[in-house]
This record gives structure tokens, C-alpha cells and sequence, in this order.
């Protein structure tokens, strides 16, 4: 009976925690499981007993939400949890490969619990529910610091004396999870800059995948090599290691093109890295071409009008600054795009039209054009964001520089005004961007006095004019 109701406390959690008042959001970290002490064990019974009904109605309402098609767990409490588990993880994979968040976040988490209860918090298959939690987290959800938890919890339970990873009795499996563990934890470290653990953390899952691949039952593991691979190069790039990031993004393209085909959608961002990698290592040329390849397949699986494609353009745009490319042109065809899917006054839009002022700007004989859009951007922003806002501030302060270098004093002082009250309202008067737009307020104003009061040698001992 206490294990009756030890299951059925945390299923029931686990299954309605995000119903009702509970609703949680996707981002926010899992809510802990609790075990029921010996003296709530006979209310936990009774309170069981009596809410059946009501708890298997809340249960089938979620599995007819979330299952895609099976519905093994509806409106039994009484089914066995090895049965249960299955169909969680048959769920969270089917969810996974459609790459919906928020019902594949929550199989996990049912599924976590669940195999908590079937096979114990030191065993490597609630290890591997807590790895692919937090992978599910990171791609997903773009969610970095619960992956990071999931991660580390379930490699430390791998690694762990009960965990038995260096056991010749491991399954391969086990060790796969190891290498994505490690895989993850890199990746999230690197975004955060913390590079020496990421790099001992995707080198040990290197290691680990490698391992994997020798033992018997084992296999190379496409997918992992590829997000371990990608994820060196990313970490190269942050290390100013450009040759190296370029041979590692370099072959997860050909690692990609052998698995899924040569115009399969995931090769865009790997494309655009390993261009951007090019440029870095002085390649500019071929930067371009790699880039125009991914506008191919950008254009070719998504549409000539997706956003995938507007994000492939502003790309090949900055590398095409370099050889004297049609920048102003893939621009202006990629704010079109955002302006169609999202509107003027989209986040995208905005920044795609200010890359747009910006190449104006650096080409230096056309800062006259760059000042109205520049303006537009400006009301852009201020709709986006606020009139308050550090956005808004930025784009003042550059059109205040773009009017004082062409010795419009006058209008420059205007704008970095505003650019200055709003740093001092948002950041404070001791923010190094408010000191800095007051410095040259500052110089301006000392400029502006020094012209009105100092007059011209000589000009006293000038004979008068007379027309």
C-alpha cells in the first residue's frame, strides 16, 4: 500500500503539474518531487480512493493533448509504471522529432519522475531522462540554464559510484547519454564564455562518443558527432581559433550532407558559421560563396519569403561588405521579408534596417541618405521599446555623431541630449554610456563658447570698410 500510494502521489504530480492553478511555464524548472512520509501515507490512500475519478478525468484530458495517438495511461492510475514510462518516452521522442516545446518538455518531465520511481535515482536510465530534459531545454526552448542542471545531474549520476559507467555491464546506451551529457554542459558554457570547462567538457564527450562507437552494440551516432563537432567550432570562434573552427564547421557540413542530403534545412546555420569562420580566417571570397550556398538551401526548403531566408541575407550582406558585394540590395530584400512576416516594427525589421544605416554610414558619402532612415528607426524603436529605453539611446547617440562629423553642431547637441537623458534615467549618471555622451556634450559646448568669445588677432587695427 505504501508503494501504491508512493507512485500514485508522484504520477499524479508529475502528470497534472502543469493543469489547473499549477500552470507552470515551459522555461521554469521543473517543480521537485516529493515522497510522501509513513504518516501521510494512510490520508494519501484515502484521498486517492476517493478523488479516482476525478484525477483519472484530469489524466485522460492531458493525454488526449499530448499523445499522438496512444493512449496507454488515460484513466487507470493502476497501470504498472514500467508501462507508463514507455509511453512517456515514446511521447517526448515523437514531440522531439516534430519539435514541439511545451509538450515535449512536459513528457520529460513526466517521463523523469517515472523512471525515478521504476528504476531509482542511481540508475544511467533516470540519468538519460535528465540528459535529454535539459537537450530538450537548450534546442527548444533556448532555455541554458535548466539544461544546465539536467545535464550536470544526469552525467553526475553516470559518474557516480552507484551509477557504474565504467562497468563492462554498461549498455552502450549509457554511454551515449555520457557523450551527450558532456555535449550539452559544453555547449551551454561556451554560450555563457566559459570556455576552459567547455572545452574539457566537449572534449570529454568526444572521447566518450568515440567510446561509444567501439563497444559491441555500439554505433557512430550521427547526430551526436555532429552537434559535438559544431559545437568545437563554436567554441574555436570564441577562442579566435579560426583555422580550427573553420575545419570543424567545415566537416559538420559534410557530416550533414552524407546523413540528411545536401539541401536538408539544419545546413543553413552550420553554412553561415562556417562562413563567418572563412571570413575570420581571411577567406572572404569564399565566405561569400559559402554563404550564397546557404541562401540556396535556405531559399530551396523554406521559401524565397521565409524568415530563414531574410536571416541568410543579412548574413551573406555582412560578408559581402568585404568584397564590395550588392550590400544595400540583400538588405533592403531582407527587411521586405520581415516587414511581410512580422511587420515594420519587428524586433528583425528594425535591426535588419539598421544594418542598413550602419553600411551607409562606413561608406562615408552616403551618410546624408543614412540620416532619414536612421530617423525611422529611431520611431521604430521608440514603438518597439519605448521612448525610454537603452535602443532608443543607441540610435540617438549615432544619428548625434553622424550630424557632428558632417559640423552640424547644432543638431548633434540635440540628439545626444536625448541620447543622455535617457542613459541617465535607464542606466544611471555613472553608466560609462551616459559619462561618455556627456563628455561630448561636454566638448561641444566648450567648442560652441570658445567660437563666441575668442576673436580674430588683428582685427582691431583694420581699416574700416568702405563700399
Amino acid at each position: 500500500q505504501r508503494l501504491w500510494c508512493h507512485y500514485t502521489y508522484m504520477y499524479v504530480r508529475a502528470c497534472t503539474m502543469s493543469s489547473g492553478s499549477g500552470k507552470r511555464r515551459v522555461g521554469a524548472a521543473p517543480a521537485p518531487v516529493l515522497v510522501p512520509s509513513a504518516e501521510l501515507v494512510p490520508q494519501l490512500r484515502d484521498k486517492a480512493a476517493g478523488s479516482r475519478h476525478s484525477s483519472a478525468s484530469k489524466t485522460q484530458e492531458m493525454d488526449d493533448s499530448l499523445s499522438p495517438g496512444h493512449h496507454h495511461h488515460g484513466n487507470d492510475l493502476m497501470t504498472p509504471p514500467e508501462v507508463l514510462l514507455q509511453s512517456a518516452l515514446k511521447e517526448a521522442r515523437h514531440f522531439i522529432s516534430e519539435k514541439k516545446a511545451e509538450p515535449a518538455i512536459q513528457c520529460w518531465v513526466r517521463a523523469t519522475a517515472l523512471s525515478h520511481i521504476v528504476h531509482g535515482e542511481d540508475h544511467w536510465e533516470f540519468a538519460k531522462c535528465h540528459i535529454q530534459l535539459g537537450k530538450a531545454y537548450l534546442e527548444l526552448c533556448d532555455l541554458p540554464e535548466p539544461a544546465l542542471i539536467h545535464a550536470v545531474k544526469g552525467r553526475d549520476i553516470l559518474l557516480s559510484p552507484g551509477g557504474h559507467v565504467m562497468s563492462c555491464d554498461l549498455p552502450p546506451e549509457a554511454v551515449y547519454h555520457l557523450a551527450a551529457a558532456h555535449c550539452t554542459v559544453g555547449r551551454v558554457l561556451t554560450a555563457q564564455r566559459k570556455l576552459v570547462p567547455a572545452e574539457k567538457s566537449l572534449l570529454l564527450a568526444k572521447r566518450a562518443s568515440e567510446r561509444y562507437s567501439r563497444m559491441p552494440g555500439g554505433s557512430t551516432d550521427v547526430q551526436l558527432d555532429l552537434d559535438i563537432v559544431s559545437a568545437m567550432g563554436r567554441l574555436y570562434m570564441q577562442q579566435q581559433k579560426n583555422s580550427l573552427a573553420k575545419d570543424s564547421f567545415k566537416k559538420a557540413v559534410e557530416l550533414s550532407k552524407a546523413a540528411y542530403g545536401a539541401r536538408n534545412k539544419d545546413l543553413i546555420p552550420l553554412l553561415k558559421q562556417l562562413a563567418m569562420a572563412e571570413q575570420q580566417n581571411g577567406e572572404a571570397v569564399r565566405a561569400v560563396e559559402t554563404a550564397e550556398e546557404a541562401l540556396q538551401v535556405a531559399e530551396s526548403s523554406h521559401g524565397t519569403d521565409s524568415e530563414q531566408t531574410a536571416s541568410t541575407l543579412t548574413c551573406l550582406a555582412q560578408l559581402q561588405k568585404v568584397v564590395g558585394g550588392p550590400v544595400e540590395d540583400l538588405l533592403q530584400r531582407a527587411y521586405s521579408i520581415y516587414c511581410t512576416v512580422h511587420g515594420d516594427h519587428h524586433e528583425k525589421s528594425i535591426s535588419c534596417k539598421e544594418h542598413k544605416c550602419h553600411f551607409l554610414i562606413s561608406r562615408g558619402d552616403s551618410k546624408e541618405r543614412a540620416i532619414p532612415i536612421l530617423k525611422e528607426v529611431i520611431g521604430a524603436k521608440k514603438v518597439a521599446y519605448g521612448n525610454c529605453s537603452q535602443e532608443v539611446a543607441y540610435s540617438c547617440e549615432l544619428l548625434g555623431s553622424v550630424y557632428l562629423s558632417q559640423g552640424k553642431v547644432r543638431e548633434a547637441e540635440k540628439w545626444l541630449v536625448e541620447a543622455r537623458g535617457i542613459c541617465n534615467s535607464v542606466l544611471g549618471p555613472k553608466h560609462k554610456d551616459t559619462t561618455r555622451i556627456s563628455q561630448t556634450l561636454e566638448i561641444i559646448a566648450g567648442s560652441s563658447m570658445m567660437a563666441q568669445t575668442e576673436k580674430p588677432k588683428g582685427l582691431e587695427k583694420r581699416p574700416r570698410f568702405v563700399p
